[in-house]
């Protein structure tokens, strides 16, 4: 199976799967975590004058995903619901790489404003690979300290247990070669136990000023193309910033 073609220019995607990341042997590659092309400092503030920084509605991002006809033949709508329950994780301090922590999950209670997904899955003789992208937009500028967190800890998170609602997953994780996209970007590697399928997910998050973008790929094998989740990734900036 080969990956998805690159989206088309302006083609974007907010979407997340209710797919589980799982497991595979194979190593993923070495990489830096994050990208800053932005970062505030205490002499010389963060601007965020850029369209696609900005805080937007329901309608602009659903504007920003692509459609069913802008990925190859032989794709189609997955259509499973988002689980997002109560997490909890064990060590606690992992919570970190998810941008989970007690500070991040109340800057999202009070500043999340809309929240938008599509996500797509390959079939051959059965599901072959998952795209999803989300992208959140928030009321304030998202802390680019909850990117810092993320990336200190991955070193120490290689492996961890999340609990969902009760159900508990253990994961590996591994930093992914980071493109620069966005303000701050970081790429994450998981790898699921147990008796998920044996699949890994790679995700690469994107922060724009008010915004955060979420891209998740499931391939096929244990390849990782870098090229395909930044341009998934650049395309919603660019869908935004056409829309303002």
């Amino acid at each position: 199976m080969s990956p998805p073609r690159r989206p088309l220019a302006g083609i974007a995607v907010a979407a997340a799967l209710v797919l589980t990341a799982c497991g595979d042997d194979e190593p993923a590659p070495a990489a830096s975590s994050s990208t800053s092309a932005a970062t505030a400092t205490e002499t010389s503030p963060e601007v965020l004058d850029r369209p696609e920084q900005q805080q937007v509605d329901a309608t602009t991002a659903k504007g920003a995903l692509p459609a069913l006809e802008d990925l190859p033949e032989g794709w189609a709508v997955n259509a499973s619901p988002v689980t997002d329950g109560e997490r909890t994780y064990d060590p606690a301090e992992c919570a970190a790489v998810e941008r989970r922590t007690s500070p991040a999950v109340t800057f999202e209670d009070e500043h999340l404003e809309v929240t938008e997904r599509v996500a797509y899955s390959e079939w051959t003789e059965g599901i072959a690979g998952h795209l999803a992208v989300t992208l959140h937009s928030y009321d304030e500028p998202y802390p680019t300290t909850f990117f810092d967190e993320a990336g200190q800890r991955l070193g120490d998170c290689s492996e961890y247990t999340r609990t969902v609602d009760g159900d508990a997953q253990t994961w590996q994780t591994r930093a992914l070669t980071t493109p620069t996209v966005g303000d701050r970007a970081l790429g994450v590697r998981y790898t699921a136990d147990g008796d998920r399928g044996g699949r890994i997910t790679d995700e690469l998050t994107v922060r724009s000023g008010h915004n955060v973008i979420v891209v998740k790929y499931l391939p096929s094998d244990t390849s990782y193309d870098d090229d395909l989740l930044q341009e998934y990734a650049r395309d919603v900036l660019d869908r935004l910033e056409q829309a303002s």
